[in-house]
């Protein structure tokens, strides 16, 4: 089994804050060309400076935004950090962002909580269970999921070569873009033979 909840913490015992973070969409069919590099940029760890500009499928994602400790999602482009937020990533990419502006109506707010080890990122097996713990990556899930999933499956991979118990069965996965890579995820278990 392989713990990846957000409710980590009660399940683990373990010490998590909830990162509340925003980001701002802006439709990328709004551009003449499609963007297509990423930046993440932040100058201090614990100042709201970073300049956060990702191309995804149907949105250029704008962020930077990182609060601890608070739960409350409903904020919109009224909240003067997102409006600073915004300032940092246009004043960074004026010329990609010329013709957007937060008060646009096809550009919209997300917001949510990101829970948060405050010891570091989780990523091991329970001595005892046949479990492996995959937790607490606060803003950085996506950029450090490829890795994590790599180890957590490796950290099983050890726990199912002993006798009796199941073995993972991969199959490959293609990735569109700037990531090539073929990952190994796990599909099915069945017992070992």
């Amino acid at each position: 089994m392989v713990n990846c909840t957000g409710g980590a913490a009660e399940l683990a015992g373990a010490s998590m804050v909830p990162l509340r973070g925003a980001l701002v969409r802006v439709p990328v069919a709004r551009f003449p060309s499609r963007p297509k590099t990423a930046y993440a940029i932040s100058k201090t760890a614990h100042q709201q400076d970073m300049v956060f500009i990702v191309p995804r499928e149907t949105h250029l994602i704008l962020g930077g935004l990182v609060e601890p400790s608070e739960y409350d999602t409903h904020i919109g482009k009224d909240y003067q950090p997102i409006q600073e937020m915004f300032a940092r990533n246009k004043r960074f990419a004026p010329e990609l962002l010329k013709d957007v502006n937060l008060d646009d109506t096809d550009v919209d707010v997300i917001a949510g909580p990101r829970p948060y080890r405050v010891k570091n990122v989780c990523v091991e097996k329970e001595y005892g269970f046949d479990i492996v713990h995959n937790y607490g990556h606060g803003g950085s899930g996506f950029s450090l999921s490829y890795g994590c999933a790599r180890e957590a499956i490796g950290l099983l991979e050890i726990n199912l070569r002993r006798p009796g118990h199941t073995r993972l069965h991969h199959r490959p996965v293609r990735r569109t873009g700037s990531l090539r890579r073929t990952a190994r995820l796990p599909l099915t278990a069945s017992k070992a033979r």
